[in-house]
């Protein structure tokens, strides 16, 4: 008489293949295996007939699979003795089941596939520096100054929205109108070209430079103008 009922069933995860390399009789006999070891202190005591009969293979077979499941480390045996009568127990430790198990299974679940693109999604980004020729105009129109937003837009648009000597990324546009307008780069004079790292300093809303050191870059710029 047959000990499959028709009512049993296992279950051949994608990990025991992709992961463990399993196939043939070492993949049932492990998968039953498995399924026995579900919860701590739960183990296979059933026979090695039911395991043939799962495989479709000899006793011997699944002797064989058994060792080379143990051998691997896949699934570990313990012998007891009870009234004088060997008893073999089979399982699997509940390290192999949280490095295989569950963490393998949630990987066929397609809204656990597609978490990292909705965090990704939902996750804010940071404010661009880099803003529109319209955003120049209306903040020049808010502060009723003389630059050219046309004009302020292009030179940063063909320097790639890059400022100072080593290249940085404009952290704060607005910044660098203020700088703009404070040295009146825009006043219809003819003016030398004032790299960038020259007015390095006085691209944040505070200026850090003292008013020693404030002057002296000032002289210098006038010094450029004239020339």
């Amino acid at each position: 008489m047959t000990k499959v009922q028709n009512n049993n069933y296992i279950t051949v995860q994608g990990w025991m293949i992709n992961d463990l390399k399993l196939k043939g009789t070492e993949l049932l006999v492990y998968a039953v295996i498995y399924g026995f070891s579900q919860a701590e202190g739960q183990r296979y005591t059933g026979s090695l007939q039911y395991l043939a009969e799962w495989c479709g293979a000899t006793k011997r077979s699944v002797q064989t699979a058994l060792k080379s499941l143990t051998d691997k480390g896949y699934i570990q045996r313990e012998d007891k003795l009870i009234n004088g009568v060997k008893f073999v127990e089979y399982f699997v430790g509940i390290e192999k089941i949280s490095m295989g198990g569950m963490e393998k299974i949630s990987t066929n679940i397609i809204d656990i596939n597609n978490i990292d693109n909705y965090i990704n999604n939902k996750t804010p980004t940071k404010k661009t520096a880099k803003p529109t020729l319209e955003e120049v105009q209306a903040y020049c129109a808010e502060r009723h100054n003389k630059v050219d937003p046309a004009k302020f837009y292009d030179y940063y648009e063909a320097n790639g929205w890059v400022q100072g000597k080593a290249g940085k990324p404009v952290k704060d546009w607005r910044a660098c109108v203020r700088t703009w307008e404070r040295n009146s780069f825009d006043t219809g004079k003819k003016v030398q070209a004032v790299p960038d790292y020259m007015i390095a300093d006085y691209e944040s809303p505070e200026p850090s430079a003292s008013l020693d050191e404030t002057k002296e870059i000032k002289e210098m710029l006038e010094a450029l103008k004239n020339a």
